[in-house]
């Protein structure tokens, strides 16, 4: 997965460290300490890795300390690439903050409410026309919000 031979890569931990993305190795570094001082039976985090040829892919590793006489002897785990899923997800999140900058930029309101009509989606354009803030007004019913005498039966 990293393209190393098993001969041309070491088992320590200074090594694998250091082929932890830098934006990454403080998250991993803590999650791995949470693990050592027992918060935690194990651990499991996504960061990113490099491989041989110095480009990097996503993993997610799942590990844990062997024990002896209450200090950590061995690390054991393993992580699988996962890089494929990552660059979606990524993707989508990117996607989805466009599409509501685009839609909280609309100057009419947009909302979508659930079967039995409560709000569950306003844009920011809600309180400029109602005076409430979306916070107060998610999960409430939509007739509310509208006059008694302007509501059909």
């Amino acid at each position: 997965m990293l393209g190393y031979r098993d001969d041309e890569i070491s088992q320590k931990i200074d090594e694998w460290l250091n082929r932890i993305h830098p934006k990454d190795i403080d998250k991993v570094s803590a999650a791995v300490q949470e693990h050592l001082t027992k918060k935690f039976p194990s651990y499991r985090i996504e960061y990113r890795i490099k491989r041989k040829d110095n480009s990097f892919i996503w993993v997610l590793d799942r590990g844990k300390a062997l024990w002896q006489s209450g200090t950590p002897v061995r690390m054991v785990g393993s992580f699988i690439d996962i890089t494929q899923s990552k660059e979606t997800e990524i993707k989508l999140k990117y996607q989805v903050q466009q599409d509501t900058e685009i839609i909280n930029n609309i100057q009419e309101i947009v909302l979508k409410t659930d079967a039995t009509g409560n709000l569950i989606f306003l844009n920011d354009t809600w309180k400029k026309f109602t005076g409430f803030t979306c916070e107060n007004s998610l999960g409430r019913n939509y007739l509310e919000f509208i006059h008694p005498k302007d509501r059909k039966n």
